[in-house]
């Protein structure tokens, strides 16, 4: 699985370390509550374009812009 930024639960948590990757011009990782399944993770783009991502098995698909 490639390496990239992972963010859990950034709706919940009080941190800045997406907006700091994004200040960055670093595009970050999270999960999303609204999608349960493992596989999916959204990535925020500094430009701000959210895009919904699906593992699989052998690397990342865009699925549709969020």
């Amino acid at each position: 699985m490639p390496h990239f930024p992972l963010i859990e639960g950034l709706e919940s948590e009080s941190f800045s370390a997406v907006d700091d990757l994004l200040k960055a011009g670093v595009s970050a990782y999270y999960t999303d509550p609204r999608f349960s399944e493992t596989e999916y993770v959204v990535r925020e783009d500094p430009n701000g374009a959210k895009t919904l991502m699906r593992f699989n098995g052998e690397g990342w698909d865009d699925i549709k812009l969020l």
